[in-house]
């Protein structure tokens, strides 16, 4: 390998952000005894700070990735869920969809990807209009981790095909994969990576008859989680399944050596910009859960994986060249169960059937208060849709006008044309209903969160055309989710909330930093170090 000699500028050639995704902050130093090489290293040398928070809502990977890189909030940047309701259009959308641009290697799909829903632009977009020369590429195992940090005007977004396990890209950045990618595609496909069976490592032997197998969580690869696991098979079959394990997060890696080889990134004075996400410890994350010895055997080897990149830019690049920064999308939360029976937590979970449910009952409950405020009924309020008798003849149910069009990322979604007049008392009815529910702590609607009388971090996540007319806060404990193992994230608590912020590398000097910042600094600290225009933020 080319090694660079260090040389002294007020610029890195590279600066490379690393989004480790569903990391909680805790994570960093909780496991701190076992680290040996990369994490060890930034906590060592780097600029750790250790509160840092995502301070909007939903915490998703798609939102926390478009405020990590734009250092905008969700109100701004406009990526306010994965995926949210379309109000207009009656219809869900993915935060990355594109009617246009199409995936142009993989498995054909009739998708189209791009950060077209990306309202502002990102750190990547100023570093290339201030320098057309300077190369963006982002690189993540999903498509908007990927396409999301890049931006609008990044060189490449990469991402993993999960069923042909193949790179990908979209025809937004080009007509075709460059030649590289394809040679890559060829040589180093999933199996190449993985061993027949992924054994826990042995640093961690001591802890498995006391974590393994554990009630709280659920395995992709056989009924019973617990080591070992057969993976080949499985791998062989679905390559994505890749990322269940921990070599979803070598295979990103590994990819990223390529892209910087390949792509002369960091080889001139002309700063360029990658950004990498690893998806593997969020997968892990929802099926095992934050507690699970297979989630801490991801992190020992990454710390492994993290280590050796960083001794692979030291030579490509050279040490004082470029700045990593280290963090991630949002954190986690305990399974509801484990936080039930180990924590006495009035802890919960509430399905896609669940909100079902209450999108029946809050039909019903508006109606009935549209009635109470009206002498003689409009008849489009008295309707009452009865379901096909059925053949048993049962008592036909009564059905009632769907004024509530969608309950997702806990906001709900009034038919607003519909309601009319009446909008008013449908949105107070919805609220009062809401806040009665058990799991409900509060509830705001998009009135109050206009006149800025709602929490901050909903305030700064408000986008009026994509969000809904009611956002709800589940009690400490609860969540939206669709299985009793494993977890997920979402929330505006602190476990959800939290993450690790490490700066290693150029022109950084060891220190841990406790006051309390938002993760939007990050991007404010790229554009003071790069001298870039400024964020499209707003304060």
């Amino acid at each position: 390998m080319e090694k660079v000699n260090s040389v002294s500028h007020d610029k890195p050639r590279l600066v490379v952000v690393m989004v480790i995704d569903q990391m909680r902050a805790d994570y960093l130093w909780r496991w701190q005894h076992l680290w040996q090489h990369g994490f060890k290293k930034l906590l060592e040398k780097g600029m750790v700070y250790d509160n840092v928070y995502h301070d909007h809502v939903p915490t998703f990977t798609a939102v926390g990735h478009a405020t990590i890189f734009t250092g905008t909030s969700p109100a701004i940047h406009g990526i306010v869920a994965n995926k949210w309701f379309d109000p207009i259009r009656k219809t869900k959308v993915y935060a990355v969809d594109d009617s246009i641009h199409k995936k142009v290697w993989g498995e054909p799909d009739d998708k189209g990807y791009s950060p077209a829903n990306l309202r502002v632009p990102t750190v990547g977009d100023l570093l290339k209009l201030r320098n057309p020369q300077s190369k963006v590429v982002a690189i993540s195992l999903k498509d908007r981790s990927a396409i999301l940090s890049g931006g609008k005007k990044a060189d490449f977004a990469f991402w993993y095909d999960f069923i042909q396990g193949q790179w990908t890209t979209s025809s937004y950045y080009a007509p075709d994969l460059p030649q590289w990618v394809k040679d890559y595609n060829q040589k180093a496909h999933a199996a190449y990576f993985v061993p027949e069976k992924w054994r826990l490592h042995p640093k961690l032997h001591h802890l498995r008859d006391k974590y393994d197998p554990s009630p709280y969580e659920r395995s992709p690869f056989k009924e019973v989680p617990e080591f070992p696991y057969d993976i080949m098979d499985a791998i062989s079959s679905i390559p994505g399944t890749i990322g269940s394990t921990p070599w979803g997060n070598a295979i990103t890696l590994d990819f990223a050596k390529q892209a910087v080889k390949q792509m002369k990134l960091g080889k001139d004075s002309i700063t360029d910009l990658l950004a990498i996400s690893l998806s593997s410890t969020d997968i892990v994350g929802h099926y095992f859960g934050p507690r699970s010895l297979e989630l801490l055997d991801v992190y020992v080897r990454l710390d492994s994986l993290i280590g050796n990149f960083i001794d692979f830019l030291d030579e490509s690049i050279g040490p004082e060249n470029y700045l990593l920064i280290i963090t991630s999308d949002h954190g986690v939360a305990e399974n509801w169960k484990f936080a039930r029976d180990s924590l006495s937590i009035d802890a919960g979970l509430l399905t896609q059937d669940s909100f079902k449910i209450w999108q029946e009952e809050l039909n019903a409950f508006i109606h009935k208060k549209i009635l109470e405020e009206i002498i003689k009924p409009m008849p489009v309020l008295l309707q009452e849709v009865e379901s096909k008798p059925s053949r048993s003849k049962r008592k036909r149910r009564k059905k009632y006008p769907k004024n509530v069009l969608a309950i997702m990322n806990q906001w709900v979604y009034l038919d607003r044309q519909k309601l009319g007049d009446f909008y008013d008392i449908a949105l107070e009815a919805a609220r009062q209903w809401l806040v009665n529910k058990p799991q409900v702590l509060n509830a705001w609607t998009r009135k109050e969160i206009l006149l800025r009388q709602a929490p901050p971090y909903l305030i700064r996540s408000f986008d009026p055309e994509r969000c809904g007319d009611i956002w709800f806060l589940l009690k400490p404990g609860w969540y939206e989710g669709y299985a009793e193992t494993g977890t997920t994230h979402g929330t505006p608590y602190a476990y959800d909330q939290r993450v690790p912020v490490v700066f290693y590398g150029f022109n950084t000097q060891h220190a841990i930093y406790h006051e309390k910042k938002s993760i939007r600094f990050i991007a404010q600290h790229l554009v003071n170090l790069l001298g870039l225009s400024a964020l499209w933020k707003v304060e």
